[in-house]
């Protein structure tokens, strides 16, 4: 578990990722970095605790992470982008989870 000191080396990798890909940290989805590190979200998630402790600690180094809408935001705008392109016939948990950059237990 988590101990309170996030690995300076996460945090530059992190941060190296979000600059070449030319977007904030707060971007960036935990997908992605688990992916840059190697390792599964889980095990990500032991490591940093939480995505607010990632920014806070990415902040301290200072880099400002930027600002992510929450996930309930976001998926509110991608069933409202899904209904008016494609009508309620369109709207799946599935398609919103996907537009929206979250899982599907995060729109429960």
């Amino acid at each position: 578990m988590n101990d309170g000191a996030i690995d300076r080396k996460l945090i530059n990798a992190v941060v190296t990722e979000a600059g070449m890909r030319g977007v904030t940290v707060a971007e960036l989805t935990v997908e992605d970095i688990a992916r840059v590190l190697g390792i599964s979200r889980m095990t990500l998630y032991r490591r940093i605790g939480s995505r607010a402790a990632l920014h806070a600690a990415v902040r301290a180094t200072g880099v400002d992470p930027g600002d992510r809408p929450g996930a309930r935001t976001r998926a509110v705008e991608a069933a409202a982008a899904i209904i008016r392109e494609g009508g309620m016939r369109s709207l799946t948990l599935e398609a919103v989870a996907e537009r929206a950059e979250c899982s599907l237990p995060a729109l429960y």
